[in-house]
């Protein structure tokens, strides 16, 4: 009886860590049909406790750098997961220097191609997929500010600790009042020619003075790119 508790527990835990991410049966129509996919620049956006200082022209310069930035890391990531082996993806990858070299030739911005049809889009960079995303920086407070709340966090746990007694505020409680940013991503990959959802993940950070925004969306590209699909050993019969 403890044993199938033990593993209805497991199977509960392993179906809520794979919520966030899927394949749908349209990738499996597909994938023998594709040779060459695209990453554009992923859809930016920057809210939360603004600077004063922080205008909308600078929100707007702002949201279209980490587009391309997001863009260019998520490819970075799953070059380096490609290879002929086995769990290697097999996948033909359109540079995103390309990539955006066609959309600027075509007179299609940075926000234009985010809003596209992704058919349309698949059309006009001569790929048989696209990888869209998006990256939500929400912006709670400054380093010092997070700096100030764990120091004062120590102090107090050094104080209980001398008395006997424990702090009575969670840990994660701590993180969450702490957190200069909470950033929240996602990719999903489309078909060129139907514009189906194929695979579609998510994931999301809390960043710090110490964890900073920066390493929280590399972090989550990683992630992305060791979950993505074309594997070398789904084609293999």
């Amino acid at each position: 009886m403890k044993s199938k508790i033990l593993l209805s527990a497991i199977l509960v835990i392993a179906l809520m860590a794979c919520r966030n991410r899927f394949i749908t049966p349209s990738y499996e129509e597909h994938k023998r049909d594709h040779k060459t996919i695209a990453v554009i620049p992923m859809k930016s956006t920057y809210t939360g406790k603004i600077p004063e200082e922080v205008t909308e022209e600078d929100i707007i310069m702002i949201e279209d750098a980490e587009s391309v930035r997001f863009q260019e890391l998520v490819m970075n990531y799953l070059v380096y997961e490609s290879g002929v082996r086995r769990n290697d993806i097999g996948i033909g990858l359109l540079s995103t220097q390309v990539t955006n070299s066609r959309l600027e030739a075509k007179g299609i911005s940075i926000r234009d191609a985010i809003a596209m049809d992704p058919t349309a889009l698949a059309d006009s960079l001569g790929v048989d997929a696209i990888v869209k995303g998006y990256v939500l920086k929400n912006r709670f407070m400054s380093d010092l500010e997070s700096l100030k709340i764990e120091g004062a966090e120590i102090v107090l746990r050094t104080i209980a600790n001398s008395a006997g007694v424990g702090l009575p505020i969670p840990g994660g409680m701590v993180n969450n009042l702490k957190r200069t940013y909470y950033i929240e991503s996602g990719l999903e990959l489309l078909d060129g020619e139907d514009g189906s959802i194929l695979w579609k993940i998510t994931s999301s950070r809390n960043a710090d003075w110490q964890y900073q925004p920066e390493q929280a969306i590399a972090n989550m590209a990683f992630q992305f790119a060791d979950n993505f699909p074309y594997r070398n050993k789904e084609f293999k019969r």
